[in-house]
């Protein structure tokens, strides 16, 4: 079927399979090979580009990695590559100055990634803080420069940065800088338009190769799941799964993005809810709302939002799904192997929390409301998520949720073990009700330590005694799966209950407030450079 995308405000039209990444349609159709391609899995970055959609709110900016998105993703959306910003024939975008002018590119393989990340960043959010701008770039990787020569070049977009606090960060090409965002040097371009509709054209039956379809109701997606229910068709939002699971490619894949239902969010006393085709990002903005305007829950939502935001990279909370990071662990428990791989913090972190997934039969139209240990042991043949909800604390004590995870980064990396615990403290002891969730313990799913959260009922925070009973008990119950580590993951499980038992006391001592926190804050980087001059190797020496 011959597609259309809007590539730099232009349409260009090629006839490909509705699967094939927007990277491989950029440089093999559109002749626009500024986008690299490396890793192929979403965590290099060098095929960051930014697609523009329309959103209730106005025109919303993603940096995406062009590897994963396939170009029936990107139908209804601006395509904006490193062509589409500014070229020495008609001038640069202020982010390609700043990096040129600060050193920023060596090989500059990386190059067109990371200013894309950036753009999409001012693009969002014109006055962001230095703290935002460096977490924001947590998908890009160089291997020549160190970062430091980068991120001093994108700081210097935010009103908070100070040329002081980055060692007198200097300039070998001492071009001028745009300081206006609007007024750029390149070719003027019509605004985007976004086309009336956005649907991938439906094939006439049969399905033939990789199929691509696109309900726009609730209605519709059911019907297409009782349709080719033989198919064993994928539900996509982001199609982030590809760069996880890169030998599973779906005969047929249903785009639920339209789909209203699916979109919806609210925030009320009872708690947040939000559609199936939520994104990551989407969802912590969302926590983020509901925790100002409820502020009794905003310590409550701070674990889970700190969790979301270790969860991949800026590129794939974009555009990934909670729920579609959930399904994916969900779909492949079966595969011991695999899932080993992709413990989903997400997963943890909702069951830490009793959020419930409402699901809904294609065929029968019946609602079921399920915990996320009852998602992982329920048949999902036939059926799919229309909504989660995550419930405010309801108790009259002092609720305490926090999130844990252990990998080899701090982004962009699987965990070895992750944890998500909650309590009511009443009058000094632990209430009825809390949640000791553990991910990477057992092979498959997270699981809840249930035999240690009847033991906790009662117990008194202050008593050393009873932790040191508790820990005996969590340490016979754990029975870590597995060959490997099995030693590692169960004392990291054992500290997690540990600085959770720590962040439950009422007072600690100095020396203890670190070890109760389950996040060590990462203050703005910062870094100087230094060099000798000597003249009599001029030109190749600095002057």
């Amino acid at each position: 079927v011959p597609i259309t995308l809007i590539i730099n405000r232009r349409t260009i039209t090629a006839t490909v399979p509705p699967t094939r990444s927007r990277n491989a349609f950029s440089r093999q159709h559109a002749q626009r090979p500024g986008t690299k391609q490396l890793c192929g899995e979403g965590g290099c970055g060098v095929c960051t580009v930014v697609l523009t959609a329309t959103s209730p709110t106005g025109l919303v900016h993603r940096a995406v990695n062009s590897c994963l998105r396939p170009v029936a993703a990107c139908r209804g959306m601006d395509i904006t590559t490193i062509e589409g910003l500014g070229s020495e024939a008609t001038g640069y975008h202020p982010v390609q100055e700043r990096l040129a002018n600060n050193n920023g590119t060596q090989c500059g393989f990386c190059s067109p990634g990371f200013v894309m990340t950036m753009y999409s960043i001012l693009s969002n959010n014109p006055s962001p803080s230095t703290a935002q701008i460096e977490s924001s770039l947590d998908g890009n990787i160089c291997r020549c420069t160190g970062y430091r020569s980068i991120l001093t070049a994108f700081k210097s977009f935010a009103p908070d940065f100070s040329p002081l606090l980055e060692g007198q960060a200097g300039s070998c090409m001492r071009a001028p800088l745009f300081s206006n965002l609007a007024t750029l040097p390149v070719e003027a371009s019509p605004p985007f338009q976004p086309p009336s509709s956005c649907r991938y054209p439906l094939p006439a039956p049969p399905l033939n190769g990789p199929t691509w379809l696109t309900p726009t109701t609730q209605k519709e997606l059911a019907s297409y799941l009782v349709q080719y229910a033989a198919m064993n068709p994928m539900l996509a939002v982001g199609s982030t799964s590809l760069g996880v699971f890169q030998g599973h490619r779906p005969q047929l894949t249903i785009d639920v993005c339209s789909v209203p239902e699916l979109q919806s969010t609210s925030v009320s006393a009872s708690g947040v809810t939000f559609g199936a085709a939520t994104t990551i990002a989407d969802c912590i903005t969302l926590l983020e709302t509901a925790g100002r305007a409820y502020p009794n829950a905003a310590s409550f939502l701070e674990g889970i939002i700190l969790l979301l935001g270790r969860v991949a990279t800026l590129q794939v909370r974009s555009v990934g799904s909670v729920v579609g990071n959930v399904m994916m662990a969900v779909h492949h428990q079966a595969d011991p192997e695999s899932i080993n791989s992709f413990p989903s913090d997400i997963a943890t972190a909702l069951m830490g929390c009793q959020a419930t997934f409402d699901v809904i039969h294609a065929a029968g139209g019946t609602l079921r409301s399920l915990l996320v240990d009852q998602l992982y042991d329920s048949p999902m043949a036939g059926w799919f998520v229309q909504k989660v909800h995550i419930p405010f604390p309801a108790g009259t004590g002092k609720v305490v949720l926090q999130t844990y995870k252990t990998a080899g980064r701090r982004v962009n990396a699987h965990s070895v073990v992750n944890g998500a615990m909650q309590a009511e403290i009443v009058n000094g002891g632990i209430a009825k009700g809390c949640v000791i969730a553990l991910g990477g313990i057992r092979l498959g799913k997270p699981v809840r330590m249930t035999q240690t959260e009847a033991a906790m009922v009662g117990v008194r925070v202050d008593d050393a005694k009873a932790f040191q009973n508790l820990c005996m008990v969590l340490s016979n119950e754990l029975r870590v799966e597995g060959t490997e580590t099995v030693e590692y993951k169960a004392a990291l499980a054992l500290a997690y209950f540990y600085k959770f038992f720590l962040a439950l006391q009422p007072s600690l001592h100095h020396g203890l407030v670190s070890a109760a926190k389950p996040w060590l804050p990462r203050g703005v980087s910062a870094g100087t450079f230094g060099y000798q001059v000597h003249p009599d190797e001029f030109p190749c020496t600095l002057r």
